[in-house]
């Protein structure tokens, strides 16, 4: 019998927002299939994947309370990490 052991560290970005932090995982840490989801969709399609994803680690009173500047700063540099981890671009082909 053969047998394989995965050992999957999750890399994550960290946000700080209003003296709290929130841990959000980077791309190569999604789940297979959302990540062949995410490489299908179009560029808004995307963001709005990516913006659901990083609001299931903000709370949602948190989450809700950021202004548009701050969520988009916070979905590019989940984007940039992931990039930069992982050498993965999410959606990109």
């Amino acid at each position: 019998m053969k047998e394989i052991t995965l050992d999957q560290p999750k890399e994550v970005l960290q946000v700080n927002i209003a003296n709290e932090s929130y841990s959000i995982p980077l791309a190569g840490s999604l789940p297979f299939m959302d990540a062949m989801k995410l490489r299908k969709l179009d560029p808004e399609e995307r963001m709005d994947f990516v913006i659901g994803f990083i609001q299931k680690y903000i709370p949602e009173d948190v989450f809700c309370n950021l202004t548009a500047d701050a969520v988009i700063k916070i979905f590019t540099a989940w984007s940039e990490a992931s990039k930069e981890s992982q050498g993965i671009n999410p959606g990109e082909s």
